[in-house]
């Protein structure tokens, strides 16, 4: 069994690759592939921002005479490796920090035909930093997408690369092992090309359609001028094409080296092993990119009817209520339409639950409102009945106003105000997510009788129409990409609830706080000697003790909650009682 093939730590930028390894690839930082962001870079210091080699330092196109046709095939991966990794860098070292306006690096030839460095160093006041950046920090991350990511990845490749193929390689040592290494490699590789090439065609057109601005078309002639001194790609776009091309031909290489690779190799079966997975990987991201372009193309036409009739299709009722499921339907695609089902009633009850909470908050706030404004009324009738008015005043009946009017109405409106300005906007941006994952299940069920009618056709009758083929593909495909991604959408959904919740139940808590603080207050400066604040039950007893005779004409006493709900919130009673649960 080979050995197992350790990551060698990042290479340093005072390394000088020998010829045989001509391009060691430096990150700008040594932070892990999944943290880069282009919203984090900081201006290229004065130093070496990438190593490239001349060209007489690169292996032959051809195989020179007395090399065998599997050497020639491992040597072709990984020079065609080193290639990509320095277009790759080119851009994160290069095109990413000028976009984002820093100062362009100038390179400098190597000191000698011997050497295979080519450094790289600062322009000074060049006419790109002085325009401006060419481009905003949202259209980099657009068009660069995660490229970082992906050159770090190739860094690491080109390192494991050289240590995997052993003697093939001067000063390596011991038998190959690229199949070993490409099986460990690839189900990292999966997620970042994922992302990064079915954004590509979305970055294309971002970058085609910046405002040519001076600084713009600066950019892309300093860029171009560094470019064609470290690389082949003509321009930009022939550089971000790059990720696309290069896991494509992953299948190819490995082919070439499984045909001339002999049957008793260690690595023979590995390499095979390795063959079918990158295959599997691309056709996971075709399959994905075409599931996209269906979903955008249902999101664009916008009404499934609209579609169907695209297609040369009618509306059909729906087959599945109460019609038995066709038995060529396969046990997979069964649970995946039903997952697909219970995720689509998930939306539904989160979308009634919005909208319940929504409404019940408004009902609340107006039930508070209601509540204080009740006990002004009752204020205004328990100062006629004791006799107050004009030439009779109460300090502790102005005071008890006090709290009322000015407190307890402030507390109300900022209440109001934060649920109207805060609380319904995000609700109704929850409700807005959900219109599209609506329309494609919406959709989904508008194509799936024809998918059922399909699979049902009978091929003795002849060909199916192309419209009931092309609507079975695109339910098909619909139905996947929903499985793949409502589970996603459901999880920051739900999450987009719970903060609502947790936000709407700390104000609540601290209103009935600042109420509490407020009536505490009033209590303390109205109490006598022996009174204590005790709760609801001492409140009612010495409000009575002290108004009994008033409370025989106050007709409101009948609805004790107006009376006693506020104060006893103040003094720790049970809201239950009260009548604010």
């Amino acid at each position: 069994m080979p050995s197992p093939i350790l990551p060698p730590p990042y290479l340093s930028l005072s390394r000088t690759p020998s010829p045989d390894k001509p391009l060691p690839i430096t990150p700008l930082s040594t932070a892990s592939p999944s943290s880069v962001d282009v919203s984090t870079l900081d201006s290229p210091s004065r130093r070496d921002l990438i190593d490239s080699p001349p060209p007489s330092a690169t292996l032959p196109s051809k195989a020179p005479s007395g090399l065998s046709k599997r050497t020639h095939a491992l040597l072709e991966l990984i020079e065609s490796e080193r290639a990509y990794a320095s277009d790759l860098a080119l851009i994160r070292n290069i095109h990413l920090p000028v976009a984002l306006g820093h100062e362009p690096p100038i390179p400098t030839p190597p000191e000698s035909s011997s050497s295979s460095i080519r450094t790289l160093s600062t322009a000074s006041g060049s006419s790109t930093t002085l325009l401006g950046p060419p481009m905003t920090r949202d259209d980099a991350r657009i068009i660069f997408s995660n490229l970082p990511e992906l050159a770090e990845f190739s860094d690491e490749f080109v390192a494991r690369l050289e240590i995997a193929l052993g003697s093939v390689l001067p000063n390596g040592e011991g038998e190959d092992r690229v199949g070993v290494l490409f099986i460990e490699m690839i189900p990292r590789m999966e997620s970042p090309y994922m992302h990064y090439i079915t954004r590509h065609p979305a970055s294309l057109t971002h970058l085609n359609s910046l405002p040519q601005t001076p600084a713009l078309a600066a950019y892309h002639a300093t860029t171009r001028t560094l470019a064609q001194q470290l690389s082949n790609a003509w321009d930009l776009p022939s550089l971000l094409i790059k990720p696309v091309q290069r896991l494509l031909k992953y299948a190819l290489l490995l082919h070439a080296i499984i045909e001339a690779t002999p049957d008793s190799h260690g690595d023979k079966e590995n390499l095979r092993r390795a063959k079918a997975k990158v295959e599997a990987v691309s056709h996971a991201i075709n399959e994905g990119q075409r599931r996209r372009e269906i979903v955008k193309e249902v999101l664009a036409v916008g009404k499934p009817a609209e579609l169907l009739k695209k297609k040369g299709l009618g509306i059909v009722g729906r087959v599945r209520s109460g019609v038995t499921t066709p038995r060529s339907i396969s046990r997979a695609d069964s649970e995946e339409t039903e997952r697909v089902m219970q995720m689509e009633r998930h939306i539904h009850l989160t979308d009634e639950f919005i909208q319940r909470l929504a409404k019940e908050t408004v009902e609340w706030v107006k039930s508070v409102q209601t509540l204080t404004s009740a006990l002004r009324s009752w204020a205004e009738g328990f100062g006629r009945v004791i006799g107050l008015g004009p030439d009779v005043t109460s300090e502790a009946f102005d005071a008890f106003l006090v709290v009322v009017d000015n407190q307890l109405a402030t507390l109300c409106v900022d209440l109001d105000v934060l649920v109207r300005e805060q609380l319904l906007p995000q609700l109704r941006l929850l409700l807005d997510t959900i219109k599209r994952p609506a329309l494609l299940m919406e959709t989904l069920h508008a194509l799936e009788p024809h998918h059922y009618a399909l699979l049902q056709h009978n091929p003795a009758k002849g060909r199916p129409p192309s419209g009931l083929n092309e609507a079975s593909i695109a339910y098909v495909a619909l139905r996947a990409q929903l499985g793949t991604e409502l589970p996603a959408y459901l999880t920051l959904l739900h999450d987009g609830v719970t903060l609502c919740v947790a936000r709407l139940a700390k104000w609540q808590a601290r209103l009935w706080r600042d109420v509490r603080t407020r009536w505490s207050d009033l209590w303390d400066a109205l109490r006598v000697e022996g009174e204590m604040n005790a709760g609801s039950e001492e409140t009612e007893r010495v409000w009575r003790a002290r108004w009994e005779e008033a409370a025989h004409d106050l007709s409101v006493t009948r609805r004790r909650n107006y009376i006693t709900a506020i104060p006893d919130r103040r003094a720790g009673g049970r809201c239950e009682r009260d009548g604010l649960a």
